[in-house]
């Protein structure tokens, strides 16, 4: 089996809480202005207690708050029971379910994604808040960068357009949705300090023995996300206004921390 090179078409994950799509399947733009300016601060020092968490036996580590929880469920048995990934390349599969002690803050994570050729299908970026390059402790030959990017996101229902499993039950019925993420910046969905720039999955290689090896790569989709009602609560505004006050908030800036502490451990 060989990659699928623009393929037009958009594939949903059956019983899955996330969404996925063919490579060359690209939502739409959202028509709102650039934002005036993006901001590429240095991590902020804390003192605060991290637990670790540990995804696909290692390959993937995140350090969280303390205080946080975090719901790991084991896929790989479901993955090979379903069948629908005959090229499944039988390394571990985690669904992760990160939320701080409030439940106001979610980071959902997929590792080892088993369909070749996927991405996760983004809500429209309404606002660009933050961008910068992230530092996940890999990078390949040929690899394309990857950035931190936080940014406002509108429900697609409300522009008419079909649900996407990854973020569909974190906008709850509400307009506006802040995504923090790791994204592939790839030339063809513009520049990352831009709105629509890149797609928030990104590709690693098991070992370092396999690497180019499509069926031994790991996907991994992720975003850490705070919707309109959370925003709300922390905030005392509403809206529009609400979302973008986010980033005065400690909620925010632990978000940010939390996806710059991505880290992929590469097998020799």
């Amino acid at each position: 089996m060989q990659r699928s090179k623009g393929v037009g078409y958009c594939v949903v994950v059956s019983g899955l809480a996330f969404a996925v799509a063919a490579a060359g399947c690209s939502a739409p733009q959202a028509t709102s202005p650039k934002p005036k300016e993006t901001t590429s601060a240095a991590p902020t020092e804390t003192t605060d207690s991290k637990t670790s968490v540990e995804l696909t036996d290692g390959h993937l580590t995140i350090e969280i708050p303390e205080s946080w929880n975090a719901d790991i469920q084991d896929m790989t048995e479901t993955i090979m029971a379903d069948g629908s990934a005959p090229e499944f390349n039988g390394y571990t599969a985690h669904q992760a379910t990160i939320t701080n002690l409030d439940e106001t803050v979610a980071v959902d994570v997929f590792t080892n994604v088993p369909w070749p050729d996927v991405a996760a299908i983004d809500p429209n970026e309404v606002e660009l808040l933050h961008a910068e390059p992230l530092d996940i402790g890999y990078v390949g030959e040929g690899s394309e960068p990857i950035w931190l990017r936080a940014v406002i996101g509108e429900n697609p229902s409300v522009q008419g357009r079909p649900h996407f499993g990854m973020f569909d039950g974190r906008f709850d019925d509400e307009q506006y949705l802040l995504v923090v993420a790791p994204y592939v910046s790839k030339a063809e969905l513009g520049e990352p300090e831009e709105i629509g720039g890149g797609m928030s999955a990104f590709i690693t290689p098991y070992s370092v023995s396999t690497a180019g090896q499509w069926w031994e790569e790991v996907i991994t989709i992720a975003a850490g996300t705070i919707n309109q009602n959370g925003a709300e609560k922390l905030t005392g505004l509403e809206g529009l206004e609400a979302m973008q006050a986010l980033v005065e908030t400690e909620e925010y800036e632990q978000l940010l921390n939390v996806i710059r502490s991505f880290k992929v451990h590469v097998n020799e």
